[in-house]
């Protein structure tokens, strides 16, 4: 089980091999195009929008939103539920819908 300084230590040495500090806004910029590729049925495209944005996520160097947060969450979500991984679906989904609950 991670403690929270586990996690800490994970998240500092995520943060150690980036080649570059990206900002929130990357990060909503790689989510919109996640949202509109899958809103077009362009499950390649949104395949890589995703995978970019796990990516940037642990480098962006400043904190995020809770609604891009969310946004994050309930986009992880669509992905695990085209993988047919459904407690993984669920628990994505809840975690966006408890920093948003309008999703």
């Amino acid at each position: 089980m991670l403690t929270a300084s586990s996690l800490l230590m994970l998240v500092n040495s995520a943060r150690a091999a980036c080649p570059i500090p990206w900002t929130p806004d990357a990060l909503d910029e790689r989510l919109s195009s996640a949202e509109t590729t899958y809103a077009a049925l362009d499950l390649d495209g949104f395949r890589k929008s995703v995978e970019e944005a796990n990516l940037i996520l642990p480098c962006v160097s400043s904190p995020i939103s809770p609604a891009l947060a969310a946004r994050f969450h309930r986009v992880e979500g669509l992905r695990l539920f085209i993988n047919a991984d459904e407690a993984g679906t669920t628990a994505a989904l809840a975690a966006a819908h408890f920093l948003e609950p309008a999703y």
